[in-house]
Formats: C-alpha cells, sequence, structure tokens
C-alpha cells in the first residue's frame, strides 16, 4: 500500500492540492506573488497564508475548510484548488463568503469594518461550460447592470483549461504550467522549484499518506452508508412491478383457457378459483425471483451510483476505483456524463 502511494507521490504536481497548500503555506512570497498574477495588482504586504484553515460559524454550524487563506490590510482572500466537477461550486462559494464575513467581524464591530474580499477557484476544467478563461462576479442591480451593490465581495472562477486565451503572460504561464507541469517563465520555475523541495519533505510525505487513507476511509464509510439502502429499494420497487405485471398477464391466459376448456357453469367457478390460487402463487415466485434480480441489480447499481456520489464530492478516481472494484475508465465515463 505505501508503494501505491509513494508512486502517486512522485507523480503529483501544484495542482495536487496538498502540495498546493504546502508550498503557497511555505513561502508568503509565493503565494503574494501568485495572488498580484490572478488579480493583475500590486499588493504590499500580505500575513501568513493559513493552511487548510478550518472556519465554523456556531456550534452545530457546518464548518469548512479554506485551502489557503490570506489577509493584507484591507482584504482577506481564499484561494482554492479545484480538480474534480462540483455542481455545488455556486453555492460553495456563496457559504464560504459568509463564513469568511462572520469570522472577520467581532461582536460590535460594524459592518464598515468589513474587508474586501476574494474568493478565487483555480479550476482545472471549465466551471461553466461557456469557454471562457476567467469568470468574475460581482453583486450588480438586475435592473440595470450600472448600478453595482457595491458589497466588494468578489468571486472569481479561473478555467485553467483556457490558460491560452489568458488576459497576461503571467496568467498564462502558470496556469500552462498548473495543467502540464510546463515551465516557461521565472516564477512557474521558482514555483516548482518549491514543489519539489515540498516533495523531499519526509512529514509531509507522512501526513499526505495519512491523508489519502483517511479519504479513503471516508469514501468507504459512505459507501456503506448508502450502498444497503440503495439496493433494498431498487429491488423492493423492482420486484413489486414485475411480480404485479407477471402475475397479471399469466393469470388472465390461464383463466381464459380454463374456461373454453370446462362447461359453461363449471367453468366460471372453477376457473376463478383456481386463478386466484395460482395467481397468488405465481405473485409469490415472481416476488421471489424478481427481488433477488432487482438485488444483484441493486449491487451493480448501487456501485454506480456510489460512484457518482464519490465524484461529486470531490474524491479522487483511483480511490472510487479500489472502494467499488470500478476500472478507473469506466469512472471517468461516469464523470464525464456528469459532466
Amino acid at each position: 500500500m505505501e508503494k501505491n502511494y509513494l508512486e502517486k507521490w512522485e507523480k503529483i504536481g501544484l495542482s495536487n492540492n496538498f502540495i498546493f497548500n504546502c508550498v503557497m503555506s511555505d513561502n508568503p512570497d509565493l503565494c503574494k506573488k501568485l495572488l498580484e498574477i490572478l488579480l493583475d495588482c500590486k499588493i504590499d504586504h500580505i500575513e501568513k497564508p493559513v493552511y487548510e484553515n478550518q472556519f465554523q460559524t456556531s456550534i452545530g454550524s457546518k464548518g469548512i475548510r479554506f485551502d489557503v487563506y490570506v489577509k493584507d490590510d484591507n482584504n482577506v482572500y481564499d484561494i482554492e484548488i479545484q480538480t474534480t466537477k462540483d455542481r455545488n461550486l455556486p453555492k460553495r462559494s456563496r457559504y464560504y463568503q459568509s463564513v469568511m464575513d462572520v469570522s472577520n467581524l467581532s461582536p460590535g464591530d460594524s459592518y464598515k469594518e468589513l474587508k474586501k474580499s476574494y474568493i478565487l477557484f483555480l479550476c482545472v476544467f471549465d466551471p461553466f461550460g461557456h469557454n471562457l478563461p476567467v469568470y468574475t462576479f460581482e453583486n450588480i442591480c438586475k435592473e440595470d447592470s450600472q448600478i453595482f451593490l457595491n458589497d466588494q465581495a468578489i468571486k472569481i472562477f479561473y478555467n485553467a483549461k483556457e490558460y491560452d486565451k489568458m488576459k497576461t503572460k503571467e496568467l498564462k504561464t502558470f496556469f500552462e504550467y498548473l495543467v502540464k507541469n510546463d515551465i516557461k517563465s521565472d516564477f512557474t520555475e521558482h514555483l516548482d522549484s518549491k514543489v519539489q523541495i515540498a516533495k523531499m519533505n519526509k512529514d509531509y510525505w507522512r501526513t499526505y499518506m495519512t491523508w489519502e487513507q483517511e479519504l479513503k476511509i471516508q469514501a468507504e464509510i459512505l459507501g456503506e452508508e448508502i450502498a444497503e439502502d440503495i439496493a433494498k429499494d431498487m429491488a423492493k420497487d423492482m420486484a413489486k412491478d414485475m411480480a404485479k405485471d407477471m402475475a397479471k398477464d399469466m393469470a388472465k391466459d390461464m383463466a381464459k383457457d380454463l374456461a373454453n376448456n370446462m362447461a359453461k357453469d363449471m367453468a366460471k367457478d372453477l376457473a376463478n378459483n383456481m386463478a386466484k390460487d395460482m395467481a397468488n402463487n405465481i405473485i409469490k415466485e415472481a416476488s421471489e425471483k424478481a427481488y433477488e434480480q432487482g438485488i444483484e441489480k441493486g449491487k451493480e447499481e448501487n456501485l454506480i451510483q456510489t460512484a457518482k456520489k464519490f465524484l461529486e464530492k470531490g474524491i479522487p478516481i483511483e480511490v472510487i476505483s479500489e472502494c467499488t472494484n470500478i476500472p478507473c475508465e469506466k469512472i471517468m465515463e461516469l464523470k464525464l456524463k456528469l459532466s
């Protein structure tokens, strides 16, 4: 098992969430430069980036972990690496925004104390499917698009697939490095050197291996929770429908044949009684058979449904394959259908 993790560790680059967090938190100067490239502006200074910072607004509320959380005097930044498609990405950005605001405003503070916030999603896919390199969102008036709410809450989604359409050379070379590991600038060369240093850190390696194992355990637990319910529901519905249709058709045909072969008076009573008994037996046998068939089909469909839920939660394809025994190629097809 350790060998598999080591092989994966040797292949990963900056687009890996764990490595990205390590590099940014260990190198504030690089994090500052990356923010300047992403936002096309100059930043005087930043506080030390916080890796996987845990935020929870109240007891019992949903907690979140920001990938890289950064502050300066007037702004707060959350940088997220997104390698798997997530249908809930827009609402996730909304929730992240609310948690950032609550976390940065103390009781009794005026709303004017809220800093300008940037939530930046670095996606290795097109998050909205319109082939734009960057999608920037701010709140504006629906009736007059010239009127801005000016709440200073900005959400930006970068589509790394369209790196060649980025408006600056630095953006192009950074996102090309992110998706292809091609080094074409001093900045990406510096980044890559820090990636290699991070990968030589034994503590990071052990943490990564533990993180991967925990992710696999969470996937297995989630699979167990939904597997049995999905299989039972599918088998029950299939058995009910199949038994009903089979019994109805067979009872109708058999009653008709019996009635034609018997005397008119005897056929009425005998055919009705026999058809009723046989229908009951058929329903019972068909139900048992359909239930068994449903269970088998349910197991297969359950694995597929489980794989889909794992994909929606951003669980790596290799982990899903190992948990469900579904080939990686099949999971990749499911992932493309979901997109």
